[in-house]
């Protein structure tokens, strides 16, 4: 059994490790070439984050698992992988978010990462965002996708940075459904995670 101090030293350990597997995966990211040396400092830096112990507010982690197959994923622009990078950074790892989120598919755009509960939800945009989505407006898009809302889904929402916000949330309450249409068409809606067990990937609304 360990004291507080000692856990508390792991967790500023694992963070520590966990910021340099970011900066490792950017400099991953952006090698053109994909070298072989950049990719083992990728995997060396998970393997070091996850073999700190648990610690005083965080557990163990296990960010090398299944790694090489993720990191491919990055690598193809897969928008699952990305939009999940992303949301984690947006609210844990500010200070990583902007050079990634400009390697990736969503560089030209606006992220939302929407985390419902059971009835409720939450709204997460960067600091000095140009605009926030209203809840109203959010649930709208992502209904229309056919997805579920307030059931403890997580989603990823980018928006071109050609979309007029309040053209949206206007249109929303409108009659012109053609044009209401064709923007939500321009909308990329990813399904993050689910918290009831079990689930493992976006349920229709419907």
């Amino acid at each position: 059994m360990s004291d507080a101090i000692t856990d508390i030293a792991r967790d500023e350990r694992r963070a520590e490790n966990f910021s340099k597997y970011l900066s490792a995966l950017k400099d991953y990211l952006m090698d053109s070439d994909s070298s072989r040396k950049n990719f083992t400092k990728v995997i060396e830096a998970a393997r070091s984050t996850d073999a700190v112990r648990r610690g005083y507010w965080g557990g163990q982690t296990s960010i090398s698992e299944n790694i090489e197959k993720k990191i491919k994923k990055l690598k193809k622009n897969d928008k699952t992988e990305w939009a999940r990078l992303l949301a984690m950074t947006m609210t844990d790892w500010p200070e990583h978010y902007g050079g990634l989120k400009k390697l990736s598919p969503f560089k030209e755009k606006y992220l939302h990462l929407v985390d419902y509960g059971n009835g409720f939800m939450d709204v997460y945009a960067v600091p000095r965002a140009p605009f926030k989505l209203g809840n109203g407006t959010i649930n709208r898009i992502i209904a229309s996708k056919n997805m579920k809302i307030y059931d403890t889904d997580d989603y990823l929402i980018a928006i071109s940075k050609s979309t007029n916000p309040c053209e949206l949330a206007d249109l929303a309450d409108s009659d012109n459904h053609r044009r209401y249409d064709q923007i939500l068409q321009t909308i990329d809606v990813i399904w993050l995670r689910c918290g009831i067990v079990g689930i493992n990937g976006p349920r229709p609304a419907k």
